[in-house]
């Protein structure tokens, strides 16, 4: 009969397929790759299967891998939740990893940790700012902050906040150009959009009639960074659609005009996402808690614009 396999053996693999990477799973667990590498090459060559391939920039699991890696989640995700279960009621310790978009990151999210901190001394926070949603645990985090549904993985997902966006641009623009009547006039105003895959998002999309139709504006600027399309929209140098939570101080400000209200446009709700488990530990159930605290506040405050 072959011998049993550690649990550590099994939270080895599991980080090291989520994560693509000996080195970031052997940083996650506080290890080094050469230790993770001959536990992986140990757990193999036990099972007698091939359970991840290497090129030289990644790492793939196998279709055995896949398998294994699915009754592992299994295992460890009943163990975690009788860790948790058990331990319910221990203060939040620990490190926190948490990942959101950029702009909103940067405002919004930071000061919320920072506040979380002085409640929770002993947790630790690794909050991590970026756009990219193909992965969204790609990071490792324990929570991540998405606009809108992710589009693939296994995740709870939940509306945290809701937020419309807004077409806006500075007086002095208006002043020179005007301000459109409607989305059609959208044609005859110099756009200052957002990339994403390289390519410009020349389409706005309004409700019209009942119905949702896209409408082309034309290019004078594009950025892959939200808050360089917001700086440049603060300049003056065209129309931008951004969401209230990164424009909502501008234009209760008047550095921003919005136009085009009276037309219903996509929202620009946050949701929140984690990798489905059967318990969270106290860190990460006490954050969402105050987090949707925090949240509902800032959407009061949206309600008002």
């Amino acid at each position: 009969m072959k011998p049993r396999t550690p649990l550590n053996e099994l939270r080895i693999f599991v980080a090291v397929a989520e994560r693509c990477s000996f080195v970031d799973a052997a940083r996650d667990l506080n290890s080094s790759p050469s230790v993770v590498t001959r536990t992986i090459a140990a757990l193999e060559e036990r099972l007698g299967v091939r359970l991840l391939t290497r090129s030289t920039r990644t790492v793939f699991v196998t279709p055995e891998g896949e398998t294994y890696l699915e009754r592992c989640r299994d295992i460890l995700g009943r163990l975690d939740a009788a860790d948790a279960e058990v331990g319910a009621s221990v203060e939040p310790r620990g490190e926190l990893r948490l990942s959101a978009p950029i702009s909103f990151g940067r405002r919004q999210i930071a000061p919320i940790c920072a506040e979380f901190r002085k409640l929770y001394p002993e947790v630790s926070i690794r909050l991590t700012l970026t756009d990219q949603s193909n992965d969204l645990m790609a990071t490792g985090a324990d929570l991540a902050l998405r606009v809108g549904l992710p589009r693939e993985g296994d995740f709870v997902t939940r509306r945290v906040l809701r937020a419309r966006r807004a077409i806006c641009a500075s007086p002095s623009y208006f002043q020179h150009h005007g301000e459109p009547k409607n989305p059609a006039d959208l044609e005859r105003h110099d756009g200052i959009v957002i990339c994403r895959d390289n390519e410009p998002i020349d389409r706005w999309m309004f409700e019209v009639d009942g119905r949702m139709e896209s409408f082309r504006i034309p290019v004078a600027l594009s950025s892959n960074s939200g808050e360089v399309v917001e700086q440049w929209a603060l300049d003056g140098a065209g129309i931008a659609l951004k969401s209230l939570w990164d424009v909502e101080q501008f234009l209760e400000g008047g550095q921003l005009v919005e136009c085009l209200r009276d037309y219903s446009r996509e929202d620009a709700d946050m949701f929140l996402i984690y990798p489905e488990r059967r318990g969270l530990p106290s860190r990460v159930r006490a954050f969402i808690d105050f987090l949707d605290e925090r949240l509902q506040q800032l959407e009061g405050r949206f309600a008002r614009l």
